[in-house]
Formats: C-alpha cells, sequence, structure tokens
C-alpha cells in the first residue's frame, strides 16, 4: 500500500555555520515555500528553524550577529571564572528582547505540524526528540544547543538533563521517517559527500567521562551516528526520496567562528543555493 505523502525538512545544525541555512531558509521565506508536515531542527539549525516556522525573514541571521557581537555570548573572561566561552542562555534575551521569535504567530502557522527539536540525554545517551510548547520552546532550544567544554554542559527539561543534539543524532532522518515522512528535505551545513571520524573533542571527551555511560557513549558513537544517517540517506526505504540543500564546499564559517564577514558570506551563499534548490524541485 502507498503510503499518503508527507513532507518533512530537517535542518542540520553547526553552531555559527547556521548562517549558511539561514540564507536557504530565507530563499524559502522569499518564495513562500513551506509545503512541510514534518519538521526537525538540531542544535543551531533548530534555531534557524524557529524563525522560519514564525516567517521572520532574516531574523535568524541577525540573531547570529548579535550572538556574535555581544560579549554577553562570548566571553574569554568568563571562560576563566565558569569554564564556559560560550553563554547558550544569553539566547533568550536576544528571543524575548532583541530579535524577538513570534511564538505566537509560529503556533498560529504550524499548530497542526509535527515539530521535534533534537537534544541528547547525558545519562542514557540517546536522543531525545522534544515536542516544544508555547512555554518551553526557547528551553528547548537552549537545550538542543549545550554544548559540553564550550557551552554549559547541560540544561535541565522534563527532569533530565540534556545536551546538544547533534551529539544524539545529527541528521534525524530515522525520526522523520518514523513519523510517516515519504518525501524529505534535509538542510545541510556540510557537504553532501562528507563523512566524520572521531574528532580531538570527542576522543578527549570519551577519555575524561570514562566512570559515565552514557556520556561515554556519546563522544564514542556520535561520528558513527552522522555516518549511519548519511547511509541511510543514500539508501533510503522504499517509497521515500530525500534531497539534500547543500554547500558543494567547506564554508567560511566555523563551529565557532568570530568573524562577520564569513557569516555573511555564507548567508549569501545559502540564498543562492536555496533558491537554485527551488528552481530545480518546486512543486
Amino acid at each position: 500500500m502507498t503510503r499518503p505523502l508527507k513532507r518533512a525538512l530537517i535542518i542540520q545544525g553547526g553552531g555559527f555555520k547556521t548562517a549558511f541555512s539561514a540564507g536557504v531558509l530565507d530563499a524559502f521565506l522569499a518564495t513562500e515555500h513551506d509545503p512541510f508536515d514534518i519538521y526537525a531542527g538540531v542544535s543551531g539549525g533548530a534555531n534557524a528553524l524557529s524563525y522560519f516556522l514564525a516567517g521572520q525573514y532574516k531574523s535568524c541571521i541577525e540573531s547570529i550577529h548579535v550572538l556574535l557581537d555581544d560579549p554577553k555570548f562570548i566571553n574569554y573572561k568568563q571562560l576563566l571564572n565558569s569554564r564556559i566561552l560560550m553563554n547558550v542562555d544569553f539566547f533568550e534575551e536576544i528571543a524575548e528582547d532583541i530579535v524577538r521569535l513570534e511564538l505566537d504567530t509560529l503556533f498560529h502557522r504550524h499548530a497542526t505540524k509535527t515539530i521535534g527539536i533534537v537534544a541528547t540525554n547525558r545519562r542514557s545517551g540517546d536522543p531525545v526528540y522534544l515536542t516544544p510548547t508555547k512555554e518551553d520552546w526557547l528551553s528547548c532550544l537552549i537545550a538542543s544547543c549545550s554544548i559540553p567544554f564550550v557551552t554549559k554542559a547541560k540544561h535541565s527539561l522534563y527532569g533530565h538533563e540534556l545536551m546538544d543534539g547533534a551529539w544524539g543524532d545529527p541528521l534525524p532522518v530515522q525520526w522523520t521517517i518514523d513519523q510517516g515522512a515519504t518525501e524529505i528535505t534535509i538542510v545541510r551545513t556540510s557537504p553532501i559527500e562528507t563523512r566524520e571520524k572521531q574528532s580531538i573533542p570527542d576522543y578527549f571527551g570519551e577519555v575524561y567521562y570514562q566512570k559515565h555511560p552514557g556520556l561515554k557513549k556519546i563522544f564514542s558513537n556520535s561520528h558513527k551516528r552522522f555516518n549511519a544517517a548519511v547511509d541511510l540517506i543514500g539508501s533510503p526505504p522504499v517509497g521515500v526520496i530525500i534531497r539534500q540543500v547543500a554547500p558543494q564546499h567547506k564554508l567560511k564559517a566555523g563551529v565557532y567562528t568570530n568573524s562577520k564577514n564569513a557569516l555573511d558570506i555564507d548567508y549569501r551563499y545559502g540564498l543562492e543555493v536555496g533558491l537554485d534548490f527551488l528552481n530545480r524541485y518546486r512543486h
């Protein structure tokens, strides 16, 4: 039996590389392209997804500029005092007051849609797919962006200690399929051919958390989870179509970049790639 058509949109994380995703999603907004039934956002990608769902053209890149420029977010002095380089909780102030995330509009536009924000359970090491409400949306975003050794190591929500979703499920393709998706669009912050090896920070985390099975599992397996998702994208189940919107080369910005020029180059590149994608695939 043919499954009913359900379209999903996945936004990969990537820290400040999210500027590229912001450009892609602004291309979608500018052309009123939002045929999706299911949405999934990971880490910084969840922030970009949120502004997209609220229909706020250019608001995501504006919020990224604020994060880059304001010492409340990146402060090397606070690294000495609190062992935190980036104050991810500052995003709540941005989304409430500086570049306001219009949650009323978001829920008016997408109240009946399936939305998942990906975090990682620190105790089990497994992904958690948060279903945000208007009251806890910003808290879900902070949980999805809480990077050990860079921001605060955990965020408490629903009685669980959570951390950045990129460790639990960096490309939540299987989750969208489980929700019934038959046509999936993935906005990537890495080229399509990218595969990962265990990074030095992950190796350090695996050693550092030897006595914490869940955390050790997280740092041991994150690259394997990424590569497994890439394999699934390359060979999806029968009846599932997957398309990717991705840079053809390494982006100018990095996960922890400090260059506004790099952000703006990636944002404009995302706009271009997003429009090219729509020219090829828009229904």
